[in-house]
């Protein structure tokens, strides 16, 4: 299993500055494959969504300062709850 830096409840509450409109293109991009796979994901949460950095280099979780989304690959976790949709 891949290493993941942070979560987006830590991001939230720690009060980061962080870019919302790319972030959440990320977050409809990857659920827009879940539903092309006929798969609803049920428990989506801030704390399923998670950042890992990108080529695996090792960066910092950021510090109030604010966070360049294109460092970082947004990866949906926790399927537990999953469904296949029968359309």
């Amino acid at each position: 299993m891949e290493w993941m830096n942070f979560n987006l409840d830590q991001l939230v509450a720690k009060k980061v500055k962080y870019p919302i409109k790319e972030m959440f293109k990320e977050i409809v991009k990857s659920l827009a494959e879940f539903h092309e796979n006929d798969v609803m994901h049920r428990d989506l949460k801030p704390s399923n969504i998670m950042f890992a950095t990108r080529n695996k280099q090792v960066l910092p979780q950021p510090e109030g300062a604010e966070m360049n989304i294109k460092d970082y690959v947004v990866k949906i976790i926790d399927y537990g709850m999953a469904k296949e949709i029968d359309w």
